[in-house]
């Protein structure tokens, strides 16, 4: 059996995974060059699998994606495929909650007000700041990493809506949930709406112009997700009209960000570079999620993580 590695592995997990099954070979290649010469024998990949490299896996039987998101997947031969794809779904509740909140606090404390005047000596605020007990934290998204979010805002005193795709009870941390028919409940009623539902078909630009507009005008919105969840040229028009009062993004439709974007310039928006599920913790989950996948593989058990490649979540 072989395992075909996109992510660098120690010497420790690689002798781990061997640990599993001692005949087992474990080919560590990040580019797709080194991808399409190893992958013709592998049975396993582990990371995000280019299609290129995917058509030429004669032998695959097993994707495991070293991360959540998993949007890259879903080309016509993967999807029609038998190849399982798994991702590591759980391993990022902690870190990306902590980020939305670091977005929320940045923007209602006004640190990166305060860290853009620093450089000039300007002591003193420029707008006015928010305390976070009593307003409403919308999330659309109610997910693994959605459910951390709404727990820490009804730490913060918050009231907490959610809009999900999924049927779902509506836990105690979450004061109103309802399907993405009901959106614009969450829209209009939103001090902070927070965005971290997969990217699928049908969620891709599922933030635009129109939707913009049903936000209040002192609405920040907050995106951890993917960047196509928002259209961003709406975005930006919205956040230079006031249609709604500014953005915290850990996540753009283009990345890198290009150097020409307008959101660097905006002093209505907290930026940070899709950073927001890591962390030394998630990396070691991560792995450990992996093992227990491939102990599960070899003695023929169900994997856990297994992504619906129809509904692409």
């Amino acid at each position: 059996m072989k395992i075909l590695s996109q992510v660098t592995l120690s010497d420790e997990e690689i002798q781990r995974l061997k640990s599993v099954l001692p005949e087992l070979e474990v080919v560590v290649e990040p580019s797709i060059e080194g991808e399409l010469r190893e992958i013709e024998d592998a049975d396993i990949f582990f990371g995000r699998i280019p299609r290129e490299v995917f058509i030429k896996g004669k032998k695959l039987k097993w994707v495991q994606v070293f991360g959540a998101g998993v949007e890259t997947q879903f080309f016509p031969e993967f999807v029609q495929s038998d190849v399982i794809l798994c991702n590591t779904s759980g391993a990022y509740n902690q870190t990306m909650a902590d980020q939305a909140f670091a977005l929320i606090l940045g923007i209602s404390r006004g640190i990166a007000m305060f860290e853009r005047n620093r450089p000039k000596r300007i002591w003193g605020q420029t707008r006015s700041l928010r305390q976070l007990g009593g307003q409403t934290l919308g999330i659309i998204g109610l997910g693994n990493i959605g459910r951390e979010i709404a727990k820490r805002g009804k730490a913060f005193g918050m009231n907490v809506i959610a809009a999900d795709i999924r049927d779902m009870e509506c836990p105690s941390f979450v004061d109103k949930l309802c399907g993405l028919d009901n959106l614009d409940e969450v829209l209009k009623n939103s001090d902070y709406l927070v965005l971290v539902a997969p990217l699928t078909d049908k969620t891709r630009g599922m933030i635009g112009a129109e939707q913009l507009k049903k936000m209040k005008p002192t609405a920040y919105l907050i995106n951890i997700g993917r960047g196509p969840l928002i259209d961003e040229k709406a975005l930006i028009d919205a956040l230079k009209t006031g249609v709604i009062a500014g953005a915290g993004l850990d996540v753009f439709t283009v990345e890198p960000l290009p150097a020409d974007s307008e959101l660097w310039d905006m002093e209505n928006v907290v930026m940070t570079p899709h950073v927001g599920g890591l962390s030394p913790e998630t990396r070691a989950i991560s792995f450990e999620m992996f093992l227990d996948n491939f102990k599960r593989f070899v003695n023929g058990e169900p994997l856990k993580n297994v992504v619906d490649k129809q509904r692409q979540f």
